[in-house]
């Protein structure tokens, strides 16, 4: 992965601007890309979080960890053609059972097998804002999750569907296989959500610092050591029903991050992917105003897993 970290030890001289402006200078780029590092967690000082307006003092220790800002992503894609699981299409969505292992749109790291792409080879009619590299993208799930996503054709819809996210008019729903047997039927977790005070790239459960995060879980299966549920995320934060199942110990098996340390059965090998599908997504057509819902049958590799756990009591 190319990752740009740099840590800036405060002088008298360099005492006394915003820390926006110190960085925007450092890097050669704009205030508002550092505002969005910063606003994402990625900048602090003296390990804390800060704001863009916060002006550095002499002595301030200043870290940066991001994807490297100076790694060029070419505006121009190139269409990656493999077949599309396309759960609906019209003139202004399309709706798509994301498989796994493959990212929504291009990044540094993935330019070309991306669903942007394979989008651009079915239809050059995908929304170009707010850049070419997310063109038509609505919402993301992670590379390794599998399900619903909705992408916009229009600007106007686009920004029809973002406003719902924002408003929470948008319902989600994910199927999840959890490591350990749940002792209730159903939980609530309500627990802000915030980078990884440590390690930049992934997320944690702050007591007070975070953005405000729901989740709720329903408990529907059990074996001898997991659990099968229905996870409904009320907010849409990076990895929010990762972090909070793990946040109460019961974390989606095959999770690399959130659940790597714990052992597993004997016998049992780990899947390659976390065991995460987004079975529902339900909003109102930017088009037509009415409610719309789309279903998304779960994965064999998935469905295979749970089965085994239930035909072998593991």
């Amino acid at each position: 992965m190319d990752i740009f970290e740099r840590n800036y030890l405060i002088g008298e001289k360099e005492a006394g601007v915003r820390i926006d402006t110190f960085l925007s200078a450092k890097l050669k780029t704009s205030r508002s890309q550092v505002k969005k590092y910063i606003q994402d967690g990625f900048v602090t000082i003296n390990h804390q979080q800060v704001k863009p307006k916060t002006v550095i003092k002499p002595g301030d220790e200043i870290r940066i960890y991001i994807k490297n800002p100076h790694s060029e992503i070419n505006d121009e894609w190139p269409a990656y053609k493999i077949p599309l699981n396309i759960i609906y299409e019209d003139d202004f969505i399309i709706v798509i059972n994301k498989p796994p292992g493959i990212t929504v749109h291009p990044t540094v790291d993935e330019r070309k097998k991306t669903l942007v792409n394979i989008l651009l080879s079915h239809s050059k009619q995908l929304s170009n804002i707010p850049d070419p590299v997310r063109r038509g993208v609505v919402h993301r799930l992670d590379k390794d999750t599998t399900g619903c996503v909705v992408f916009a054709k229009t600007d106007e819809i686009l920004l029809n569907l973002k406003h719902q996210f924002k408003k929470r008019l948008v319902k989600k729903k994910y199927y999840a296989i959890a490591r350990g047997v749940m002792r209730k039927n159903y939980y609530e977790i309500d627990a802000p959500i915030r980078r990884h005070p440590i390690n930049r790239l992934k997320m944690s459960v702050g007591k007070t610092e975070g953005k405000p995060s729901k989740t709720f879980i329903y408990l529907k299966d059990t074996t001898k050591h997991f659990s099968f549920v229905e996870a409904e995320p009320i907010t849409g934060r990076t990895h929010q029903i990762r972090v909070h199942l793990a946040s109460i110990s019961y974390p989606i098996l095959g999770d690399k991050i959130y659940g790597k340390s714990l052992k597993m059965p004997e016998g049992l090998n780990p899947p390659e992917r976390h065991m995460l599908h987004s079975f529902y997504l339900s909003f109102y057509h930017p088009a037509t105003h009415e409610k719309v819902n789309f279903y998304a049958e779960i994965p064999d590799d998935m469905k295979n897993m749970w089965n085994y756990l239930k035909e072998n009591d593991v």
